[in-house]
């Protein structure tokens, strides 16, 4: 199964959409029970937390295997995934301005 983050972003929309698609099992990590509802009504497996709640992360976590990180936010909600992750050695994909922005300062080109 694939956790979805980004409750409000036409990206995780757009993700959703095609892993319903390609009927990949998927949950969206929503803060919102009115996003959870919508989204629920979809298909989606929803999970009603917090990112910036390690607790609330670890469950959000449980039966998961991918993740597509959509953290507006930045570093502060990737932190807590990745120290639940690194361990279990999972696939981040990760969409956020902040990290963008640090790997065009980083590159060569």
């Amino acid at each position: 199964m694939m956790l979805v983050t980004g409750t409000m972003s036409a990206v995780r929309n757009a993700v959703l959409k095609e892993l319903l698609a390609r009927k990949i099992p998927v949950r969206a990590f929503v803060r919102k029970p009115s996003v959870a509802e919508k989204l629920e009504a979809q298909g989606v497996e929803t999970f009603l937390g917090d990112m910036t709640e390690r607790e609330s992360v670890q469950k959000a976590l449980q039966g998961i295997e991918r993740v597509y990180l959509i953290s507006p936010t930045g570093i502060v909600n990737v932190k807590n995934f990745v120290d639940e992750l690194s361990p279990r050695r999972c696939h981040i994909n990760q969409n956020s301005r902040a990290t963008k922005a640090r790997k065009r300062a980083q590159s060569p080109l």
